[in-house]
Formats: C-alpha cells, sequence, structure tokens
C-alpha cells in the first residue's frame, strides 16, 4: 500500500513538474514571439518612425538590442551608443532603455541649445496605437 501511495505521489510530482516547465515555456516563447513582431512591423533598422511627438530613428536592430538610438521631439534629444527595448503589453508601449548617451535641451525657438547632459542609463516609454 505505501509503495502505491508512493507512486502516486511520484507521479503527481511529474505531472506538476511537467506544467511548471510547459508555463514557463510559453511564456518565454511568448515574448520571443512578441519581440519578433515588434522587430519586424515597430521598429525598422535606418529610417525615422513617429511614435505620438516622438521620431525615434535607429541604425541597428538585434533581437531587443539597439544600436544608433536617436530619439526627439520639440524639446528635447537624445542619442544613445546603445539600447534595447521592452514591450509593455499591458499599456501597449514599448519601452527604450538607453545606455550611453546625450540628452539636450532645446531653447523656445528650438534652434538654440539651451542644455546638455550625459547619462549612464535613461528609459523613455512610447506609446503605440
Amino acid at each position: 500500500m505505501g509503495s502505491i501511495l508512493r507512486k502516486k505521489n511520484c507521479i503527481i510530482l511529474f505531472i506538476l513538474l511537467i506544467l511548471i516547465i510547459a508555463a514557463v515555456l510559453g511564456y518565454y516563447s511568448r515574448n520571443y514571439v512578441i519581440f519578433k513582431i515588434a522587430e519586424k512591423t515597430i521598429l525598422k533598422e535606418g529610417q525615422p518612425l513617429v511614435f505620438g511627438d516622438y521620431t525615434v530613428f535607429i541604425n541597428k536592430i538585434r533581437g531587443s538590442e539597439l544600436s544608433g538610438i536617436k530619439i526627439s521631439n520639440g524639446e528635447f534629444k537624445l542619442e544613445a551608443e546603445r539600447g534595447r527595448y521592452v514591450y509593455i503589453e499591458t499599456e501597449n508601449a514599448l519601452r527604450i532603455e538607453l545606455r550611453e548617451g546625450t540628452i539636450e535641451g532645446l531653447g523656445e525657438d528650438q534652434t538654440m541649445l539651451s542644455a546638455r547632459m550625459t547619462f549612464k542609463q535613461y528609459s523613455i516609454k512610447l506609446k503605440l496605437k
């Protein structure tokens, strides 16, 4: 009787382990698919893209890794050597995490530089339509 109960518990634990592994793999494969879709449809290399008030230019895209990033609106310009993007499904937005760059504030007439700072890390969220 005891060995039958142990076998039954082992089978239940094995099934639970398989379900947990399937859930984890499903989550990661789903995110991978989202990254691939975003890479092909939302973000494009070498051409300016408009997200609301922001214009975004990305020189290279490799998976979720980005390089040669420029983001601007009427108030500032961001430039970064590299970064990465994360799709935020609940907000239908992209968070672009920039590394090693500069941010420049523009004067009211948008021709004069009013401030310039360097940064190690900076994040910006862009809403998708």
